[in-house]
């Protein structure tokens, strides 16, 4: 996912782990760059096989956002326009 001024979402130093940081980072391509919208509305990185996940169930402004293994948690629920 592309945002502006060539910023795209990135795992953190391409890790695996449960609680890894997803943050703007230059695009470049890398499977820590590619995401894949699913049927169940969560967003999947298939270089990890984890989701986008809001951190603690929660949707405050300010919540950070890190990788999870998927579930069905409305806190992996995404709306992609």
């Amino acid at each position: 996912m592309k945002g502006v001024n060539g910023k795209c979402l990135d795992v953190d130093g391409s890790q695996t782990a449960d609680g890894t940081k997803v943050q703007l980072w230059t695009c470049n391509g890398s499977g820590a760059q590619a995401w894949q919208p699913q049927a169940n509305g969560s967003v999947r990185n298939p270089q990890t096989g984890k989701c986008l996940d809001a951190s603690g169930g929660t949707w405050n402004d300010g919540t950070p956002v890190h990788l999870w293994t998927c579930h069905t948690g409305p806190n992996q629920k995404w709306t992609l326009p």
